[in-house]
C-alpha cells in the first residue's frame, strides 16, 4: 500500500501511517509512506523503530520513499 503524505507537514504524515497501520498486514504487508517534510521524516521513522516494524528509507528528486514493513498494530 502507497500513501502519498507529500505536501503534508507534521504530523499529518504520521496521523495517516497511524490511521493505516492496523489493517496493513491483512492487505499488502508493507506501507510505502512518500513524504517530503523533514520533521515528519524523522517522527515517522521513530514511529516504525517503537513499533518493532523494519523500514527503508529511499531519497528520491526531492521527497522521501520509506517502505515500512511489520507494524501491525
Amino acid at each position: 500500500m502507497v500513501i502519498d503524505a507529500r505536501g503534508l507537514i507534521h504530523p499529518e504524515p504520521l496521523n495517516k501511517l497511524r490511521e493505516i497501520a492496523p489493517t496493513m498486514c491483512s492487505v499488502d504487508g508493507y506501507i510505502e509512506l512518500l513524504i517530503d517534510d523533514e520533521k515528519a521524516l524523522k517522527q515517522v521513522k521513530i514511529y516504525a523503530a517503537v513499533s518493532g516494524s523494519t523500514y527503508e528509507v529511499k531519497k528520491l528528486d526531492n521527497y522521501y520513499s520509506i517502505r515500512i514493513e511489520g507494524t501491525c498494530s
